[in-house]
């Protein structure tokens, strides 16, 4: 009878053995050999037990090291290809952060000594144009990565190619038109693929969380805009304009070759099918909200455009070095912000109340530059709108992500709509300008008021959200 029970267990261990040894990915030679071997160990084991009379005895279970499985990759320790891949990032975002955000020296210059005899309106059209290309273009891409997730590098490539190409093609003619196309239209179609492309490969070692992968890297393109502010301040000091065409395609060379070659797609990402998990759980939120709420952050340029211009107040031969001080600053805010608020955020405040905090902070600085624009009001108002504007570059798209449904199935039409939202409003800002005596007061106030309405309607979205979630915790 001892000896049937015996047998009993014997069969009964293996069998559960056996179900295990079917998962293995070895093959069914590994499985038999291993039954042998265990079959052998567990009959001594068992029948020593039968003999000492502790057979009810529960015995653990070791896998031997040479067939024990892999490691599962731990998403907490990032892999060496994910660390290529946000150096990658970090140096792409340092040209599509760094040239727009320094090019209010250009606009600058440009009006008041290049180009002096030219309106205004005309001039600012080629930022305008920068500007809607680069979100068009990034929506463009977007939706060709989505499709066709292998031709990423030809993407960041021909990037590379029409940025850096922009900077030389002014090296060869100065006329206006040339101008509009390379600093213009080809600057921005090279940043805008660049900034896509660099996002979406990121995302894929984050589960194709699009909304983490734009939060990561933003201190370095405010660092880029640091350098190429002052870069661009040095050459049009000495009146040496070429000098700093070459020193932006030098930069632009030693950063965007280096990302491509870095850059590396994780093979286990999801595939693209699926929708990312940063949607919108609640899709009651009334179009009167979101749609401001997506449009705000569209006047966040215009003072960076055109404070050295304001600053300055009328054409001369010298430059002025008080726009390059402000942006100096305000590029310096930023940066700090951006690099201290994701570690001391409270975890009680969501993306969305700090992006309509931050948004608030961009409307109140620019308060006093209604009624003094000047250097000494200025220098203050541009490290509050700094602090803020970092804020809202860090957590806008995870705002976005949690006020708006379906944000990832539109995400590239949300990218088109900006961009050519901010080129219209650089564009209509210089209109203003120039048509009125008090045009500074008028774009300044619209920007104010733009801002402050873009935080409150956030903070009424967040709002909205949380009551539809005790809504449904109390169901």
């Amino acid at each position: 009878m001892q000896t049937n029970i015996v047998s009993l267990e014997i069969h009964n261990h293996l069998y559960s053995y056996i179900n295990r040894c079917s998962s293995k990915p070895l093959g069914h030679a590994w499985c038999a050999d291993q039954i042998n071997n265990h079959h052998s160990s567990e009959c001594t084991i068992l029948m020593d037990s039968h003999t000492l009379n502790i057979a009810s005895t529960t015995y653990p279970e070791f896998a031997r090291p040479r067939y024990a499985d892999r490691p599962v990759h731990n998403s907490t320790s990032p892999s060496h290809y994910r660390v290529r891949t946000y150096t990658a990032h970090a140096l792409l975002l340092f040209n599509v952060y760094g040239i727009p955000l320094s090019s209010g020296l250009w606009l600058e210059y440009r009006f008041t000594s290049s180009y002096p005899a030219t309106s205004l309106l005309t001039i600012s059209c080629i930022y305008g144009a920068q500007l809607a290309c680069l979100g068009l273009f990034a929506g463009v891409t977007s939706s060709l990565h989505h499709r066709w997730l292998k031709y990423w590098r030809l993407h960041m490539s021909l990037g590379g190619l029409s940025v850096c190409g922009a900077q030389l093609g002014q090296l060869l003619a100065e006329h206006l038109w040339v101008v509009v196309i390379c600093q213009g239209v080809l600057t921005g179609l090279g940043l805008g693929v660049l900034g896509a492309v660099s996002i979406r490969v990121l995302s894929s070692h984050y589960k194709g969380d699009v909304a983490v992968a734009s939060s990561l890297c933003v201190a370095a393109g405010f660092s880029g805009a640091i350098v190429y502010t002052v870069c661009i301040w040095i050459c049009l000091r000495s009146d040496d304009v070429k000098t700093g065409y070459g020193v932006m395609a030098a930069l632009l060379t030693f950063t965007v070759l280096p990302a491509i070659l870095l850059a590396k797609p994780c093979t286990l990402q999801i595939p693209h099918t699926a929708h990312p998990p940063t949607t919108l759980r609640m899709s009651s939120l009334p179009l009167a909200i979101t749609l401001p709420t997506l449009l705000s952050p569209t006047c966040l340029l215009i003072p960076p455009l055109l404070l050295p211009l304001t600053l300055t107040r009328h054409p001369t031969p010298f430059r002025a070095d008080s726009g390059c001080y402000v942006l100096l600053l305000f590029s310096l805010s930023a940066l700090l912000s951006s690099t201290l608020l994701p570690k001391l955020r409270p975890h009680r405040l969501s993306p969305s109340t700090l992006v309509s905090a931050s948004s608030l902070l961009c409307g109140i600085a620019l308060v006093p530059l209604l009624w003094m624009p000047s250097l000494l009001v200025a220098v203050p108002c541009a490290v509050v709108f700094g602090a803020g504007m970092g804020g809202v570059s860090i957590f806008y798209v995870k705002c976005i992500a949690e006020l708006v449904a379906g944000v990832g199935e539109r995400g590239h039409i949300l990218l088109a709509v900006g961009g050519v939202g901010m080129g219209c409003a650089v564009v209509g800002a210089a209109a203003m300008l120039e048509r009125w005596d008090s045009g500074v007061e008028i774009v300044m106030g619209a920007v104010v008021a733009c801002l402050v309405l873009g935080g409150l309607l956030m903070g009424t979205g967040v709002g909205l959200r949380y009551r539809e979630e005790r809504k449904g915790v109390s169901r």
